[in-house]
Parts: structure tokens; sequence; C-alpha cells
């Protein structure tokens, strides 16, 4: 149930990683304004975070609660009857300020990506609801009991109320709880770069592949290597950022390009019908003789540049494989393809050093 008030409202929600847990977690810092107070008292009990199509996430857990301005008499209590005593004020009021906590499991954090790739800007767009436990009083409703004050009460100071036996000082309504409901929405970006790594998923992390910087090192080469894992990080944003198949496989095949061009400079790779081949025999002297380890680069790199050949792309569309491939799918092979990558220069790297010691 939404609060039946018009005044309170959610003004403001930042949201960041939690720093301190193990489990992937979600920080809540929450201002709410304009809670009523005097008549009835609202207490932040927790709250539930949706997915944008109304799907239960997580729990909200309240780590700490701040009433506020401090030291006001607006701060949420019972003031016998404060309609007569504060007649002036145009209502009392208070903020609230909530530090939060919501917990995702591997489900939820799958779930949110995959809203935010199929809503048009590729936000994170969640819904918060708080829920309140409303206690109410009747203090403010005081009965003078006729014909008897004189007699009884006459000590009574001035300014003092009666209540009537039996009336209840404090009570809930048959729906306990009340709530207020707010959209979160996170940026595109903000979301890939500050939360998916944490989150553990969609951290597609960049592999350090060291560049060869001895003398004997062609600078055509070396210019070829630091194409190729500038195009591969192109790769990774593309496909974050745009959810762009097309595109991200075109960035790729690039990549693999540069990579054959980097060891046709360095004689471990042929120019053959107009385009660049991997020289088998060569790789396999690389590797000292473990023809595995040559099977495994000839391989990838052969499957996966004829997959991101084929890929979808507006120029092409009739030559897609199908099914169209899904963005996972197209972020394994980007992994595949970094990794033979690695796998060749820290090889050649190594066999390097140890040629000039």
């Amino acid at each position: 149930m939404v609060m039946c008030m018009e005044s309170p409202r959610i003004v403001s929600t930042e949201v960041r990683i939690c720093e301190d847990t193990v489990a992937p977690c979600l920080f809540l810092k929450i201002r709410v304004e304009g809670i009523e107070t005097g008549g009835s008292v609202y207490i932040p009990v927790g709250g539930m975070l949706y997915s944008d199509d109304g799907k239960l996430l997580s729990q909200v857990i309240i780590d700490d609660a701040f009433f506020g301005p401090a030291g006001s008499i607006a701060a949420p209590s019972i003031i016998v009857n404060y309609l007569e005593a504060y007649s002036s004020i145009a209502g009392l009021t208070h903020t609230l300020d909530l530090r939060c906590r919501a917990f995702l499991d591997t489900k939820s954090v799958s779930y949110i990506e995959e809203r935010r790739r199929s809503n048009k800007y590729h936000r994170v767009m969640l819904k918060l609801r708080l829920r309140f436990l409303a206690l109410h009083s009747t203090v403010y409703h005081y009965d003078y009991i006729y014909g008897a004050r004189g007699q009884y009460f006459s000590s009574l100071p001035s300014g003092a109320i009666v209540l009537k036996s039996g009336k209840p000082l404090l009570y809930v309504e048959p729906q306990v709880y009340e709530e207020l409901e707010t959209n979160i929405v996170i940026d595109g970006p903000q979301w890939i770069r500050d939360f998916l790594p944490v989150l553990g998923l969609g951290n597609y992390v960049l592999l350090e592949i060291p560049l060869p910087r001895a003398p004997s090192i062609p600078d055509k080469a070396l210019q070829y290597f630091i194409n190729t894992i500038e195009l591969l990080r192109q790769t990774k944003e593309i496909l974050h950022e745009t959810l762009n198949v097309g595109s991200s496989l075109t960035a790729l095949r690039n990549a693999l390009n540069q990579f054959c061009e980097a060891l046709k400079s360095l004689d471990l790779a042929v120019s053959r019908d107009g385009g660049c081949e991997i020289d088998y025999e060569r790789l396999v002297e690389l590797f000292q003789g473990i023809k595995e380890l040559a099977d495994v680069v000839v391989t990838i790199y052969t499957k996966v540049k004829r997959i991101a050949t084929v890929g979808p792309e507006p120029t092409q569309p009739h030559i897609a494989p199908r099914p169209a491939l899904a963005l996972h799918q197209v972020e394994s092979l980007i992994g595949l393809a970094s990794y033979i990558i690695k796998l060749v220069m820290d090889t050649y790297i190594d066999r390097l050093s140890h040629s000039q010691t």
C-alpha cells in the first residue's frame, strides 16, 4: 500500500557498490522529505528492490536512519493536542535520511543486465519501495469529562487536558504498513564502469598483453601489436556500451587482422590469397615443438575470424549466421581471441629474453 498522505516523497537516491561485503550488494543513500508528525509516527522498517517490470530482486535492509532537522520539534513524535498547540504552523513535517543495502544473487544481477540490454538507452532501471510501520495516536483529540473537572481535576495546571478512559494512545490501522515508491536510473556507461566488474557480471577483464620492447623488434611489428590491443579494447567497449553485435564482431575481426600482420612482421605469418595466414610450422618452432599449442592458436584464430567475418553487419545482413549470436557468445569469442594473442606474445617475449641472455 503506497502511503496515503500526499506530502512525503523520496527526493534523492544515490546508488553505489557496497565496499565492505563479500556478496554482490548495492548501497543506497535515500532522503525522504515531508513526513508528517504530531499525530502519527512513521518508522522505516525496510523495503524492496524491483526491476523495471516489477520483478522482485532483493529486500532492502536499513543500516542507519537519521531524522531531521536535528533538535526540531518536528522530529517524529506524538504531540499532545498538537493541532491546537501548533495551529500557527502549517503542518509539522520532518526529513529522513536512510543508509540501506540491497544484496543481489547471481540471478538478480543477470536479470538486471538482461533488462538493461533490452531497453532503448541501455540504462539500468529499478524501482525502490520503502516500507514504514505507521503508528497513529488520538492523544491530540483530547476529551473533557464534563461535570467532573471541577470536582476531580481542580489541581491540574493550566493547559492540561484529560483523556477519556479506554481511549487508545497508540494504534495501527488494519493495513499495518505504508509505503513510498521511487524509480532508480543508472546510466549505461556508469553501470558498465562502476558496477558490473564488482557485481561479477560482464567484468570482462582486459588481458595484460605485454608489448615486446627489445631493440630487435621491428617498429612495424610493434605498431601492429599496439593496434591489436587497442582494437580488443574497443571491441569490448562497443559490445557493452552499444550492445551492437555486428559492430563488435567487425572490431574483433580487425583486431585479428592486425595481430596476423604483427606476426607476419616477425616471420610467424605469411601473405596468402590477398590476406594474412599464420605460418603453422613457424608457430610450432616458437612453441618449441609443442604442436598442440600451435593447433590451439591456429584453430581459434581461424574459427573466430570466420565467425567475425560472417557476423551480422548492416551492409551484409544476407551472410549473417542463423541464429544470431547472443551477446554472451560474442563476449566469449573476444575472450578466446584475447587469450591466444596473449599466449603467442608471452611465449615470444619469453623466447626473446632467453636468447638475449
